[in-house]
């Protein structure tokens, strides 16, 4: 018997080190008295030879006898000839070897050895499937049947044996390691590529290991591939199982293992991720490929039950991947056909994706557009993108299904392609599609009047169909959130039954994320807030964050946290909106960028947030813009301009939206504020009336805290004790009921000095006065530092190095007016120096260009 069968394997070159599977197999073999069984069972390649011999190396206290089976050892006498040669290399009584054609005597010997072993010894049994089927399998179960006392049997195989398992594991007697055991992690493939001296950045590493399913044997031979590769990031992009050296493998080691109609059943079934039994049947018109599929999975044809009936099963993804490969190369006709059917079976079961995927696969224009026409609108409630976009090159142009496309690509964020598929629809079609349409346009585009009057022209009620008649109520539900909040709470609710009823989880998205902009329409900041978590904690679940409404909930909870005087979460939630590219959706956009902008301020980045703000507003067109918006926008704008000394900026952002705002509290507030702030005007009293009165609330809610707090500190500076503290407390009030103390926290110091020497006269706020009051000193509003035109002229020539007299000349001013300039400047910036001036002015981003 040559001798390489049973000595202990040696470890291959660059083998990772797996200590967590030798715990794993030191906790599956510990059977005490038992005669424990363990189960070594994987398909090619799993590392299962290589797990085995590194855990009995690292075993000192333990001897061990190796066996290596191969077809020699399928007779039951050779077999057991095999066993008590590995058994000899043991310490123990070593008895006369009788006859070698004797297997009953073998097994005697054998026994009785075993019995008689002084210590406890590991047999490994390694390639048990090469006997399978054969008479050495009688000597097998002869060893599993009965424990023997001081035995650890260890069996190494690619397909489970037929040994009685079950009763093995009821009796406590067996330990098992699976494929799901010895598939390599991401950190176990990465040291692998260490070893071989690949660089490979962490996110490949785990595309890597994504494409391979941890299935060692390919990673080890995409690492030898990757040695020579010239662009390893395109090399892992690409890998899959037509790659030569994978390919070559599971040809010998798979594929021609197999028989005829194992062979066909596992080609047939390969056009399906997952295969159902019934699809099996449907594909290869053989009643019995279900039971072919059970026998592939445990026979080591590197499939996977994944049920406990045996119905569904999985192939491994580049075994894959390698017969479609064969079959686009050899036989499409073939392909086609198996896709064609695919996409009929997926029909009937009802799994709308899957038959449009199929049918697109199949290259069957025809099938794919019956498809589209029937099931376009439950693909949309569902939110099933992926496989509608994938489609989109074999749309038939036809007006509804142009309307249906213009929908996707809206909520795709394609918005030039929405208004291209809409122009080819023309004015024929359906024109209640059409005004859904139209109104989620005008949503996207934040276009609040266009898309009130698209909606008043749908009638959910009179559209067949509960997935478009869902999407209806939920577009109107969009266009009447910030106009008529309590209808579109019911639209909303509607739309929300309808998607329950019927498993339409986007649908409910829309209609959770409107939600939530109805509520805080409403001034409901709770309702808000909860809404809002629910869109995104779907929308994670589901894989749409880059969806609107998932942006939008972001962005209503950036909102709220601003309002409550949390920048940090609320540049978080921003940040995240941005990162999920709010960029495509231009209201959405100024929103997050008036928030985070807002924030920066907050954290003390005014600069970068006035010029985020500033450049979100002017790269769009605020003309047909939500007046909220609008109006949120220049409010932040305006004080982040003002904080800096920007007073024409801050002028000119109120400028540009005065015109929707007119007669508005909202822009009576922002006039008052740019006029006290920048020439501590009297006359700011007079603007600001508009907004201390209760006849017409104002848009923003931040602007009924803000309007008697400007109020107050205006009153302070002409002696009015009586009416700022009245002022305060109304603020106060209703920044408890709206949850709105931002303000709170950017208190000017006369308004803060009142507070301190009043606190504990407040009421039920004083909690409220006690938070304003803890802030650190810098936290709080400073004084206004706004520079006059005239000033800002002078300040840009400081840098220059002119004199006054030059300044003066290139002004067309006096020398005198100069220095009085000078001097506010010096003040204003709290410093006693031309360079320092300068250096602060610098530090305030008060230079229009740098110098």
């Amino acid at each position: 018997m040559p001798r390489a069968k049973t000595v202990v394997p040696h470890a291959p070159a660059q083998l990772v080190d797996r200590p967590a599977l030798r715990g794993v197999l030191d906790a599956r073999s510990s059977g005490g008295e038992q005669g424990p069984v363990v189960l070594v069972s994987a398909p090619a390649g799993y590392g299962k030879t290589a797990t085995v011999a590194g855990w009995v190396r690292a075993r000192d206290d333990v001897d061990t006898a190796w066996v290596t089976l191969d077809t020699a050892d399928r007779e039951e006498a050779s077999f057991w000839s095999s066993v008590l040669a590995a058994l000899h290399a043991c310490p123990g009584p070593h008895r006369p070897v009788p006859d070698p054609a004797d297997a009953a005597a073998l097994r005697a010997l054998v026994v009785e050895a075993l019995d008689e072993l002084p210590a406890p010894v590991c047999l490994v049994l390694d390639d048990v499937h090469e006997i399978l089927g054969h008479p050495a399998v009688e000597g097998l179960r002869a060893l599993v049947r009965h424990p023997l006392r001081r035995l650890v049997l260890v069996l190494c195989t690619r397909v489970d044996p037929p040994l009685g398992l079950d009763r093995l594991r009821l009796d406590g007697r067996l330990g098992e390691l699976r494929a799901a055991d010895l598939r390599f992690s991401t950190d176990e493939a990465a040291a692998l590529l260490d070893l071989e001296r690949i660089d490979l950045p962490p996110d490949r590493v785990a595309t890597l290991v994504a494409r391979t399913e941890g299935w060692p044997a390919a990673l080890r031979l995409a690492a030898l591939s990757l040695r020579t590769a010239p662009d390893p990031t395109a090399f892992v992009r690409d890998f899959a199982g037509d790659d030569r050296s994978v390919a070559d493998y599971l040809v010998d080691e798979v594929l021609t293992r197999l028989s005829e109609r194992e062979y066909r059943v596992l080609v047939a079934t390969s056009v399906r991720r997952v295969v159902a039994v019934d699809a099996a049947v449907a594909l290869t018109d053989d009643p019995g490929a279900g039971d072919v599929l059970a026998e592939l999975a445990a026979g080591g044809g590197m499939l996977t039950p994944l049920d406990r009936h045996g119905r569904l099963f999985h192939t491994h993804e580049l075994l894959r991947s390698h017969i479609l490969t064969r079959l686009r190369r050899r036989d499409p006709e073939h392909l086609a056909e198996l896709h064609r059917r695919a996409s009929a079976w997926c029909e009937e079961d009802g799994d709308p994706v899957g038959a449009l995927e199929h049918s697109t696969a199949a290259g069957d224009r025809s099938a794919t557009a019956a498809l589209l026409r029937r099931r376009t609108a439950d693909l949309l409630a569902r939110g099933e993108f992926e496989v509608l976009n994938g489609t989109l090159g074999t749309w038939p142009a036809e007006p509804r299904l142009d309307l249906l496309r213009a929908v996707v690509d809206l909520e795709t964020g394609r918005l030039d392609a929405a208004d291209r598929a809409l122009r080819t629809a023309g004015a024929s079609g359906d024109e209640t599609l059409r005004r859904v349409v139209e109104a989620r346009r005008a949503a996207v585009h934040g276009r609040p009047a266009e898309g009130v009057a698209a909606a008043r022209g749908i009638d959910p009620d009179a559209i067949p169909g509960a997935a478009l008649r869902g999407i209806a109520h939920a577009t109107r539900g969009t266009a009447l959130a910030t106009v008529d909040p309590a209808r579109a709470r019911r639209e909303c609710e509607r739309a929300l039954e309808i998607a329950d009823r019927h498993g339409f989880p986007y649908l409910a998205l829309q209609a959770e994320s409107t939600l939530g902009i109805a509520r805080t329409s409403e001034g409901d900041p709770v309702a808000m807030t909860r809404s809002a978590h629910a869109v995104v904690e779907r929308a994670a679940r589901h894989g749409w964050v880059e969806s609107p409404w998932a942006i939008a909930a972001l962005a209503i909870l950036a909102a709220a946290d601003l309002r409550r005087a949390r920048p940090a979460r609320a540049r978080e939630h921003a940040t995240r909106a941005l990162q999920a590219d709010a960029a495509r959706f231009p209201a959405l956009l100024l929103l997050v960028s008036t928030v985070l902008g807002a924030a920066e301020h907050d954290l003390g980045d005014t600069l970068d947030g006035w010029r985020r703000i500033r450049h979100a507003r002017m790269s769009g067109d605020p003309s047909a813009l939500d007046e909220h918006l609008l109006a949120l926008t220049a409010l932040h704008e305006q004080e982040t301009a003002l904080a800096l000394g920007h007073a024409a900026e801050a002028h000119e952002a109120v400028r540009a939206v005065a015109h929707r705002l007119a007669g508005s509290p909202d822009l009576a507030f922002l006039e008052a504020r740019g006029a006290w702030v920048t020439a501590r005007d009297p006359g700011a009293r007079r603007l600001l009336a508009p907004a201390l009165d209760d006849a017409r609330p104002p848009v923003l809610l931040p602007v009924l805290v803000e309007a008697p707090l400007l109020d107050a500190e205006i009153a302070l500076t002409r002696g009015e004790r009586a009416t700022a503290r009245r002022r305060v407390r109304t603020a106060l009030e209703r920044a408890d009921r709206l949850g709105v103390t931002r303000p709170l926290h950017h208190l000017a110091p006369p308004v803060r000095l009142l507070l301190a020497e009043h606190a504990g006269s407040f009421g039920r706020v004083d909690a409220l006065v006690r938070e304003a009051l803890a802030l650190p000193a810098a936290a709080a509003a400073p004084e206004p530092t706004a520079l006059t035109d005239r000033e800002r002229a002078v300040l840009e020539m400081l840098p220059t190095q002119r004199t006054a007299v030059e300044i003066a000349d290139d002004l067309a001013v006096s020398v005198n007016t100069v220095k009085t300039h000078v001097r506010a400047i010096y003040a204003k910036l709290q410093v006693d120096s031309r360079r320092h001036a300068v250096t602060e002015a610098r530090r305030r981003g008060l230079f229009d260009v740098a110098r």
